[in-house]
């Protein structure tokens, strides 16, 4: 019998808390009800050993071992390998099920999306040093079903608590769906790029729902050959192609900001780097939607306005500032800039034509 959600969960080096991570999976309601795949991505600590020692105790987890090809490899290897009609992502040092409601008292104030109310942010006040039971609730993924269920969405969005290692909130971190309030963005221009920008602020892929139909159709799966922001990406084409997006209220997920983790690794220009990849290839898959044209003019001058921003340009030649050269991810010490890089040259001629277009008018000013 085919499993209604397939929980997909990669694993590099995270003895700490992958135990941790199941067991708030399996505390949630109908748990025994999914699939639940974990894909060690060649850990060198003692994670395959836990994992190898706890998964036989349940027979709705299933590990797959692999040699070390990165978390973009290993999500895709999940989602060949998961067999549900939704799927849905987990970092193996997070947690699902946690009761927003439960950190109202410790916010200051919550910012809201006016226009369309349905996400909110807020910042810290009184930190919970730690999560005590209150925290927590079991309706994490029957919830997102539900609202998969009676929208008939490709893509159901829930929310997240993002607290540091030491149990602080990392910034204005606490992003999650009003709770009266379920939102279901259209198919127009309009709602595709508040959607789109949205998924971007969401930094994540994970806390979400996924038809599996849909990511099939669609050959949607992340990018192999990136550093970072991979999972930015990967929800934003999402968006970009689905006919329904949904949100559920009161459906939260704890992202866990701890030093170990890729996006908190120290390198000037590997946001940049990676921001320019990514919108190279979100261009490039609007220009082959013509109803979107509206959206291509959008992100092409934003791009072009990040590029103005972020490099000095003389005459025809491209400048980095000497900080940005040396870059951990890309180990390249002898790369011009921008011109020849690896990354960069991935976008299209027709991309670059019109944001070279776009920054020779020189009313563009930030």
């Amino acid at each position: 019998m085919q499993p209604e959600l397939s929980i997909i969960i990669p694993v590099y080096n995270c003895e700490k808390y992958i135990i941790r991570c199941l067991g708030s999976i399996l505390r949630q309601q109908d748990s025994d009800k999914y699939e639940i795949i974990v894909v060690n991505d060649g850990s060198t600590d003692n994670t395959a050993n836990k994992l190898n020692k706890f998964a036989p105790k349940y027979k709705n987890i299933k590990v797959i071992h692999q040699k070390n090809a990165g978390v973009s490899v290993a999500r895709n290897v999940g989602i060949s390998a998961s067999h549900g009609k939704y799927v849905t992502f987990v970092d193996g040092d997070d947690i699902v099920g946690i009761n927003a409601k439960a950190f109202d008292k410790h916010l200051q104030d919550s910012k809201c999306n006016k226009k369309y109310d349905v996400m909110c942010v807020g910042t810290h006040k009184d930190v919970p040093k730690k999560l005590t039971a209150e925290y927590f609730d079991n309706g994490y993924f029957v919830n997102m079903l539900n609202v998969a269920r009676k929208t008939t969405a490709d893509i159901v969005l829930g929310g997240h608590v993002g607290i540091d290692y030491e149990g602080d909130f990392n910034g204005p971190h606490l992003w999650r769906n009003v709770y009266d309030a379920q939102y279901v963005y259209k198919d127009t221009p309009q709602d595709k790029q508040t959607a789109i920008d949205a998924v971007d602020l969401r930094q994540n892929a994970n806390f979400a729902l996924y038809s599996r139909a849909f990511l099939d159709k669609n050959n949607l799966r992340f990018v192999v050959n990136m550093q970072l922001d991979e999972d930015i990406l990967f929800g934003m084409l999402a968006v970009l192609h689905a006919k329904k997006i949904a949100t559920a209220p009161d459906v939260t997920y704890f992202y866990n900001r701890h030093p170990g983790t890729l996006s908190n690794l120290d390198c000037v220009s590997k946001y940049d780097i990676a921001y320019l990849q990514r919108s190279a290839v979100l261009l490039n898959e609007i220009a082959k939607m013509p109803k979107y044209d509206s959206l291509f003019t959008h992100y092409t001058q934003e791009y072009a306005k990040y590029v103005e921003r972020y490099i000095v340009r003389f005459d025809n030649e491209i400048k980095l500032p000497t900080n940005m050269y040396n870059c951990v991810d890309c180990k390249r010490t002898s790369c011009k800039g921008f011109i020849g890089c690896r990354i960069v040259d991935d976008v299209l001629e027709h991309c670059k034509q019109n944001i070279i277009k776009y920054l020779s008018n020189s009313n563009v000013r930030m």
